[in-house]
């Protein structure tokens, strides 16, 4: 029997229809069906996914009809044997394994995509290939298993030609899945070709099979297709630096926010990541063009997009949840300060909080940025001109910059605070404007037989070692500022307190 139809799904109805009436409503069509064989005619069909794939399953198909999952197993295999009985000839199915062909092997959504006119609304390929193998005794395509693994995406199912033998394992899949997660949180997403690079060096697997394992993956989306950037959407995985730093400035902000704006605050985020991943391959850390966080961010339903590149948070964020404990109370400082302070006015804030992790977070936070020399304000918030300027002179004795005086005598001198976390390190940084004056080399602390070095580190900072553990030898304390006056032809190295500054 030819069953003349426009799509796979019209195909299968037809078929179902035929075997549940015995091939009566083909030689009589214009008899009546009766309800019995619509019945099973019903359940057929859906168990091949007719309506769609969550309602093939047998408790689905008997619940709404009163009758047991057994019931309908017998009923579906009961048309199932009787198919034996009839020769098919659908050219539908001709045509789609016609037109798949040429995509083998590749993920099964592909072809769900690719055949959409072929299979219709909800026919799924699997559900095509396995009412072929079924009732017709015809095999389209091999097929692997999909997996589902708790709290992650689902793996999609592949397809492959009949006598194609060479099959993607699923943890070739998850390995590559595992590169593109990695990538993903340290740059918010995914380039196929960084991503194809370091799997081809591990794994051993090709750029063109890699990208059909990715769109295996449940939730895989092209964000450049030309350029192969990609994603899995906003919740997978769980950390997306782009969301999170996103989050954290729109908690903050009362005005929109600029594209390029975003991207520095994820650069100075960034930072803090690089040190704990320094063992990963930095390869992973590129940073996305600004048309692809742009294409990140105009997928975020809780925000707006205004004049292009400009972005406003359209729901409310609590900064309870957004914000580190450090950040609140760095925002809190600054909007009692106007929203604008000095790094000295900060720290004068906040001195129960260790140096360290105030320093730390000042540098990494996206949520502040820098506007002068250690004058901070917060991202996304107006700059107040009278906060600002009161901002810029130095108060109560902390140095909102160090100036570094030159001498007739070729002496340099400049002030210089004994922090908790130079005490700790027993290092002093020579400041920068001072660097060109003072030679490496070694250097006699003045009335003492101490020596210090004088050390250009790879980082670029020019430092005194054992200077800070000398000062306190002396009885130097933290909090105290030292006038550091350098005499580069003698080598010599003078200490004192800096009264005017500690009076100030």
């Amino acid at each position: 029997m030819t069953i003349v139809a426009n799509t796979v799904t019209d195909a299968i109805w037809k078929v179902a229809t035929c075997l549940a009436t015995r091939g009566r409503n083909l030689a009589f069509p214009d008899q009546s069906i009766d309800v019995a064989a619509l019945r099973d005619a019903n359940l057929l069909a859906r168990r091949y996914g007719v309506d769609g794939e969550e309602g093939t399953t047998l408790a689905a198909l008997g619940t709404p009809l009163g009758i047991t999952r057994e019931r309908v197993r017998q009923i579906v295999e009961k048309l199932i044997e009787r198919s034996a009985q009839f020769e098919f000839d659908i050219p539908a199915l001709d045509a789609l394994e016609l037109a798949c062909a040429s995509c083998l092997p590749c993920p099964v959504s592909v072809l769900n995509n690719h055949a959409r006119t072929l299979l219709g609304e909800l026919l799924t390929f699997e559900h095509a290939c396995l009412f072929a193998s079924d009732l017709l005794g015809r095999r389209i395509a091999r097929m692997s298993e999909s997996v589902m693994q708790p709290g992650s995406l689902r793996i999609d199912s592949w397809a492959y030609a009949p006598d194609d033998d060479d099959i993607v394992e699923v943890d070739d899949v998850k390995a590559v899945r595992s590169l593109a997660y990695a990538m993903i949180r340290s740059c918010g997403v995914a380039h196929l070709p960084a991503v194809a690079g370091i799997a081809s060096l591990i794994y051993e697997e090709q750029g063109a099979s890699l990208a059909g394992m990715l769109q295996s993956v449940e939730g895989f989306e092209w964000l450049d297709v030309d350029k192969a950037w990609f994603w899995f959407g906003p919740e997978n995985p769980g950390h997306n630096i782009i969301l999170t730093v996103a989050r954290k400035v729109f908690t903050v902000a009362r005005e929109r926010v600029d594209i390029a704006d975003l991207l520095a605050a994820i650069m100075r985020y960034r930072s803090r990541t690089a040190t704990p991943e320094f063992d990963r391959d930095r390869s992973l850390m590129l940073i996305p063009p600004i048309h692809i966080a742009r294409a990140v961010l105009d997928r975020l339903a809780w925000l707006q997009v205004v004049q292009y590149d400009d972005y406003w948070a359209n729901t409310p964020l609590d900064p309870m949840e957004e914000l580190s404990e450090t950040e609140l109370r760095l925002v809190a400082a600054l909007e009692a300060n106007g929203g604008v302070a000095s790094r000295s006015e900060l720290r004068s804030a906040l001195t129960d909080i260790k140096l360290i992790t105030f320093s730390s977070a000042l540098m990494t936070t996206p949520i502040v940025r820098l506007v002068s020399h250690g004058i901070y304000t917060i991202v996304g918030r107006p700059l107040d001109p009278i906060a600002f300027m009161r901002a810029m002179s130095p108060r109560e004795g902390m140095l909102n910059r160090i100036e570094v005086c030159r001498h007739p005598d070729g002496s340099v001198s400049f002030p210089y605070i004994i922090t908790e976390f130079a005490a700790r390190s027993k290092a002093c940084t020579i400041p920068a404007s001072a660097v060109p004056h003072v030679p490496a080399g070694e250097y006699r602390i003045r009335d003492s037989s101490s020596t210090v070095d004088c050390v250009n580190r790879s980082s670029g900072a020019t430092v005194f070692n054992r200077l800070v553990h000398e000062m306190l030898v002396q009885g130097y304390d933290c909090g105290d500022i030292v006038r550091i006056t350098v005499y580069p032809e003698s080598r010599i190295i003078e200490l004192a307190l800096d009264d005017a500054m500690m009076a100030a």
